[in-house]
């Protein structure tokens, strides 16, 4: 038996099940501002030898650490701490964070009214300081309002692929993180902002949204077109000759446009050959730099690479990035000083890049 009730069952499933679908292509690399660090947090911080895996409350305090060797790690025996920290974190819920050691922190000063432009601020200061692309790197930032009419914007800035296989090896999916943090010196608080992205969409993402949204109109009306209507078959076949037609006109346009964008593919692509990529760079700094090693600032232009940072032995890092193979003579460009509290020495340098040509297979 009919009724009334079912076109408005399905719009409304449909409804559901497309909002779902917009959240899940949601770029991953965006978080946005909310507590810095929960009351509980269970953080997982991997270095080379082992994984630890310990329970911090919001003070410091750590309830309870274990350390797991790579070769024993799994996600059951992960499951199993967890377990653990939620029966210690009552009343308080838990939250999952990873330190990683590739991340750069850096805050913003600006007046409270430039809070709500807070991401376009970062992204620009982003782009200034180094030419990677937005969509290679995670950024989140934490707004923290202060007296006169400041704000602070406080974001972390981390390399996408190095994160992303972090997260493979750890067995971890984006669910089920809450927060990524810096790797802290002694004694101090880490740097931490939210993991999972918002509900900021970029303009692609909005236009996806309404174009999604019209589908869903459409749709419902074919669908009472179909029942109330015998003309709904005729409609739907002069509608696929009209996209047929429509195609097929198109095809002479977008040829053209393919054979415009193939060359210029190829002249972007002879000139990007005559240097290390942005990427090869980033990964080799990651792995020239003494594990003591932690950097600030990162940046890259045409002959040079500017390196800020704090380590145990200045000495150390410039004899690493001499034996390099994409660098040469670092030299430093600033005064040298001894942190009081982690007694490693602050750094700024400043090291050239060999004129070698990356092979193919380098470039991504």
């Amino acid at each position: 038996m009919w009724s009334w009730s079912r076109p408005f069952e399905f719009f409304f499933a449909f409804t559901q099940w497309w909002w779902n679908e917009c959240c899940a292509l949601m770029p991953g690399h965006f978080a946005t501002s909310g507590e810095t660090l929960p009351k509980r947090r269970v953080v997982i911080a991997p270095n080379e030898r082992f994984v630890q895996i310990s329970l911090q409350a919001d003070d410091q305090t750590t309830l309870f650490v274990e350390e797991i060797t790579w070769a024993d790690y799994s996600r059951d025996g992960l499951n199993g701490l967890l377990a653990r920290a939620k029966a210690l974190s009552e009343p308080y819920r838990y939250a999952v964070s990873l330190a990683f050691s590739h991340c750069v922190a850096q805050k913003i000063l600006v007046p409270q009214k430039a809070s709500a432009q807070a991401f376009d601020i970062i992204c620009d200061e982003v782009r200034r300081k180094t030419p990677v692309k937005l969509e290679e790197l995670f950024i989140g930032y934490h707004v923290e309002l202060l007296p006169a009419g400041k704000a602070e914007l406080r974001y972390l800035v981390a390399p996408r692929t190095l994160l992303d296989r972090l997260m493979t090896q750890l067995h971890l999916t984006d669910a089920d993180l809450s927060h990524l943090e810096t790797v802290p010196a002694a004694g101090e608080r880490p740097a931490a902002v939210a993991y999972r992205p918002s509900g900021r969409r970029s303009d692609l993402f909005r236009n996806t949204g309404m174009a999604l949204a019209a589908v869903a109109v459409v749709s419902l009306c074919l669908a009472a077109a179909i029942v109330y209507s015998r003309q709904a078959a005729r409609i739907a076949e002069m509608t696929a000759i009209a996209d047929r037609l429509a195609g097929q006109s198109r095809q002479s346009g977008d040829r053209a446009k393919s054979l415009m964008d193939s060359m210029d593919d190829a002249r972007r692509l002879a000139v990007a050959r005559q240097a290390p990529g942005t990427v090869a760079i980033w990964s080799e700094v990651t792995r020239a730099l003494p594990d003591s090693t932690y950097l600030t600032e990162l940046v890259v232009d045409e002959s040079s690479v500017k390196l800020s940072g704090f380590s145990d032995s200045v000495a150390d890092v410039m004899a690493a990035l001499e034996a390099s193979s994409l660098f040469s003579h670092p030299t430093l460009s600033g005064p040298m000083t001894r942190q009081p509290e982690s007694r490693k020495q602050s750094f700024t340098l400043v090291a050239g890049l060999r004129q070698l040509r990356i092979p193919d297979g380098g470039r991504e």
